[in-house]
């Protein structure tokens, strides 16, 4: 077979002993993952758990050897936390021996050690991992995980389980977890260049199929982002919980949550060329190189654009169910503040609805429930021609705000009265309008999920500055759901009334748009809710995507075939096709996969609101190929694209605007990361206060830069250079304070 070689490995032939060594801790850990029988005789076993701990511990082999055993070694001790009768004492053992953060150390090393993420160069070089392998260690690393944050939850602090040591990990733990669920996380130029050679590998293969042809995949892969978003973006509709944080002097920064690069990007408009005449769906792009400092590179604009952009609703008719929020919150202004003589909520919340029938049609159905601690029925579902619409109003001005929030118990009602579960040819959604006020992420997940299963799709309307972002991110993250938030009064009436013909009715499901070239390799995408948090997965070829590959390839796989048929007259099983074509096609492929596209407004030059997808790619000169797929109705489409990079230094004003939004997100972000403070006293102290120092460094750059070149950034992005000043001076308090307590 294929040798392999180590600079750190010694010539005395103990390489080979320590990768037998290695070869057998990855064979026991699978075993003890799927052999629950095995796993408990182990984790009891008083010789095994001793050389165990000793292996994570490892050294004297050089850096390659000691990252793979040791990393392999935690993670078989973490498979005994996953043991029923010894998972308590597994885990105090860990703590105690090794450490919580040491141990997570080290797995995390051994996921991103180049032996684990780098795929065969050729179809006769040696690999210590195959796709599959890759993607049982991530899954067996979260399993873990999830099993110690469990056990630390169940257990308690100081009880017969977990030691005090254990629990003071895990409440870090497990405030790390949560940020990871409300926010997206930033990634610096410099982190993405670290990293970029392991995130490029497949995370997990989706067969077993496809783990039998790892061995001959190179570098043809998949970014992937489970997004959803459109013309006026679904998921992240804007970023104006984030701009009335900074419009209210005084007030801390924000949550990184209310800031995404897809909620910027939807806040402004662009020019793409024209409405879509012929399909359903079109991707429209722009490519040019962009050399200015701070943003050189090659940028691809890509903008999902639909034949109903700035049209009327379809002729299907509507189910449409509102769940107003009653709880006693609502009686507060938008702005949270009670002595500002502002509208309430509730007030703004019933004029709109009101506003809003007159825009159903005769055949639509809408029905009302509303909550505060429970659910309540307000009008059945029932056709708009037959609704008694006087006293439907009356009984809207009744209603009066008080109680708590329960919001699952709105949801209930509205599933109610939602009547049939499988409606074909019509539109169905139920509308939330409410302040989210004393709610958890996750409450709502499963419920929202099951509803979209069935085709009801939700929208959120968030009213107020304390609306938790986090939360509607999560659960408007399924099939034709998004959310909107109010920060003003005026808000209200355009989302729900003036936009209502874009916001609430899909135009496609299940979109995908993939990149090939020969000459370029993706680095960056912005524009989704997953803006930074983007997971890879391998790509494979296939059969019904053949045609829009390059015609070189097409000419190579041909001849490749006739010779397969003379050797082989029975031909060869699909998946080993897979494996060959798929190392030998050209180029990155890369996936960005959209649950939902909702149309958007236009405006009166032509000019589309937000459904900006930033690429940033690497390379030379050359092509871009851009493939769509979507499915609308019963049917599923595809287009193909080619787009040529120019050589020219012009550079398209959806770029040139993009990236000015691109680098005012991504310095706020850098910001805003750090939010939290860092007690003095403690030892992450100094180099909390020198990266607060750097940051604001960079905000300051970044507004002398917009100043110098004030005109541009004014005529394309209006407004940004005000939302960046009112950002710097609430970040310069946020600076001033962790600085002068040094």
């Amino acid at each position: 077979m294929c040798s392999f070689n180590h600079d750190e490995a010694d010539s005395d032939g103990r390489p080979n002993e320590l990768a037998c060594l290695v070869g057998f801790l990855k064979l026991l850990l699978y075993w003890l993952a799927n052999c629950p029988p095995v796993l408990s005789s182990f984790a009891t076993s008083p010789v095994m758990i001793p050389v165990a701990m000793d292996l994570t511990a490892f050294s004297g082999a050089g850096a390659f050897y000691g990252v793979q055993i040791q990393g392999l070694a935690c993670l078989i001790m973490g498979a005994c936390i996953m043991s029923e009768s010894e998972a308590v004492d597994s885990m105090s053992l860990i703590s105690q021996r090794i450490g919580i953060e040491t141990f997570q150390h080290k797995v995390e090393c051994l996921w991103r050690s180049e032996a684990l993420q780098r795929p065969a160069r050729s179809l006769g070089e040696f690999r210590w991992f195959n796709g599959h392998y890759r993607g049982f260690v991530r899954e067996h690393q979260r399993a873990v995980q999830r099993r110690m944050v469990q056990l630390y939850v169940s257990q308690g602090v100081g009880g017969s389980g977990l030691s005090e040591d254990v629990a003071d990990h895990y409440k870090q733990l497990i405030r790390v977890q949560d940020e990871e669920l409300r926010e997206v996380r930033h990634e610096n130029e410099q982190l993405r260049s670290e990293v970029e050679a392991f995130m490029t590998r497949s995370l997990k293969a989706s067969s077993a199929a496809l783990a039998d042809k790892a061995f001959v995949s190179r570098a043809v892969w998949m970014y992937l982002m489970k997004a959803i978003m459109g013309g006026a973006a679904a998921g992240a509709m804007d970023a104006n919980a984030f701009n009335a944080a900074v419009r209210s002097d005084g007030s801390p920064l924000p949550e990184l949550s209310t800031l995404t690069y897809q909620g910027v990007f939807n806040q402004h408009s662009y020019q793409t060329g024209g409405p879509e005449e012929v399909h359903k769906l079109a991707v429209s792009a722009y490519a040019s190189r962009f050399e200015e400092e701070g943003s050189a590179g090659l940028w691809l604009a890509c903008f999902l654009k639909s034949s109903r952009d700035g049209q009327p609703r379809d002729e299907v008719p509507m189910d449409l169910i509102v769940v107003l929020d009653v709880s006693g919150s609502m009686n507060w202004p938008v702005d949270g503040a009670l002595r500002s003589g502002g509208v309430p909520r509730l007030a703004l919340a019933k004029d709109a609805l009101m506003a809003l029938l007159p825009k159903l049609r005769p055949d639509d159905r809408f029905g009302l429930a509303t909550f505060s601690n429970e659910g309540r029925v307000i009008q059945p579902l029932t056709f708009v021609s037959i609704l008694q619409q006087d006293e439907l109003q009356e009984r809207i001005v009744a209603l009066q705000a008080g109680g708590g929030t329960t919001i699952s118990a709105g949801l209930e009602a509205a599933v109610q009265i939602s009547g049939e579960t499988d409606i074909k040819e019509r539109h169905r959604r139920l509308l939330f309008l409410t302040d989210m006020d004393d709610m958890r992420p996750g409450q709502l997940d499963n419920m929202v999920a099951k509803q979209s299963e069935r085709g009801l799709y939700v929208s959120f309307v968030g009213i107020g500055q304390n609306f938790k972002a986090e939360l509607a991110e999560q659960v408007s993250k399924h099939r034709g759901s998004n959310y909107f938030c109010i920060t003003r009064d005026e808000e209200m009436r355009k989302t729900i009334v003036d936009n209502f013909d874009w916001n609430f009715f899909p135009v496609a499901f299940d979109v995908e748009v993939t990149q090939q070239s020969d000459s370029f390799q993706l680095a960056s995408v912005y524009g989704t809710p997953f803006d930074a948090r983007d997971e890879l997965v391998e790509a494979e070829w296939m059969p019904d995507v053949h045609r829009f590959y390059p015609l070189d390839f097409k000419s190579t796989v041909s001849t490749f075939l006739l010779c397969i048929q003379r050797q082989f007259p029975a031909g060869l099983p699909m998946p080993a096709l897979q494996g060959i074509f798929s190392f030998l096609s050209s180029g990155v492929r890369s996936v960005i996969r959209v649950d939902t596209v909702f149309p958007s407004g236009v405006h009166a030059d032509g000019a589309v609101d937000g459904g900006l997808i930033l690429l940033r790619l690497r390379g030379g000169s050359g092509q871009v190929r851009l493939t769509l797929r979507y499915q609308a109705g019963e049917r599923c489409f595809t287009t193909c694209q080619d787009v040529v990079v120019p050589d020219d230094e012009s550079v398209p004003e959806a770029i040139r605007k993009g990236v000015i939004l691109q680098r005012y997100v991504q310095t706020c972000r850098e910001y805003l990361m750090l939010r939290e403070p860092v007690c003095k006293d403690c030892d992450g102290f100094e180099d909390y206060a020198t990266r607060v120092r750097c940051a604001f460094q960079n905000l300051d750059v970044l507004g002398q830069e917009f100043a110098n070149d004030a005109a541009n950034v004014d005529a394309l992005c209006p407004g940004l250079r005000d939302q960046l000043h009112a950002f710097q001076e609430m970040a310069e308090k946020h600076a001033k304070r962790v600085l002068d307590s040094k």
